[in-house]
């Protein structure tokens, strides 16, 4: 007998009472961004003492294809990716590591130094250094 999956609800008026596939997608990806977002907040504590005695830190993000996917611990089907979310909510990244990282008197982030195929670097300085090109 072959199992049948409903991602909707009916009620006995035919009329749909809850959208659970769309919920549940809305629900993961939350959880991928947050997941992703928290990935590339380094401790700002970290990041001001670098800062103290070098003219740039660096936020490298891993898109290799084995280290591309954001990893969720659910068991849903639909993988997300960091290199789509950098391409999709790249504004939203900048405003969001430039919100972050305001407290320690940072430039930046400056548009990523490398759009390498592997990898994604945001630079941050000092607000009183010179700009990295």
């Amino acid at each position: 007998m072959c199992e049948i999956e409903y991602f909707t609800d009916i009620n006995p008026t035919n009329q749909i009472t809850v959208k659970s596939l769309q919920n549940k997608y809305n629900m993961e990806y939350k959880i991928a961004t947050h997941i992703f977002y928290n990935d590339l907040y380094v401790s700002k504590g970290i990041v001001y003492k670098h800062l103290e005695l070098n003219k740039s830190f660096e936020l490298e993000v891993d898109i290799s294809e084995q280290n591309d996917e954001i990893k969720t611990n659910t068991n849903y089907d639909v993988k997300f990716l960091k290199s789509v979310f950098i391409s999709e909510k790249y504004r939203d990244i900048i405003n969001k590591l430039k919100e972050y990282y305001s407290e320690c008197s940072v430039a930046g982030p400056f548009p990523p130094l490398n759009m390498a195929p592997k990898k994604v670097i945001f630079v941050l300085t000092r607000q009183n250094a010179p700009q990295v090109p």
